[in-house]
């Protein structure tokens, strides 16, 4: 297969500290909404539970509070936010149904 790699810059530039917050802030919680959508998805299609889904929700909650405590203490006259965003691409084999169910168990990201 050609082209089973793509690199593209999301973000990269420089934003005084409250526009950064909401840029961030925005992706975060962009995620947090695809990942409950999911989730909800697979409770309501095959009564199946995500505590790995879940606990990614988690995980970028923290990354939220993380990123308060990062910016409670920032001079705002005197800094700015450079946000540098690389999103990687790499496709990989399909895998059907019933091994996804089988190592949805294993599953440790998304």
């Amino acid at each position: 297969m050609e082209n089973e790699y793509l690199s593209m810059q999301l973000i990269r530039n420089t934003y005084n500290v409250d526009e950064g917050k909401t840029i961030i802030e925005q992706l975060l919680a962009d995620k947090i909404n695809f990942l409950k959508k999911q989730i909800f998805k697979l409770e309501e299609r095959f009564g199946a539970d995500s505590p790995f889904l879940k606990n990614r929700v988690i995980e970028l909650r923290k990354c939220q509070e993380d990123l308060d405590l990062f910016l409670n203490h920032v001079d705002e006259d005197q800094q700015e936010m450079l946000i540098n965003c690389k999103i990687d691409i790499q496709l990989v084999p399909t895998k059907n149904e019933e091994k996804i169910s089988q190592q949805a168990e294993k599953q440790q990201w998304t």
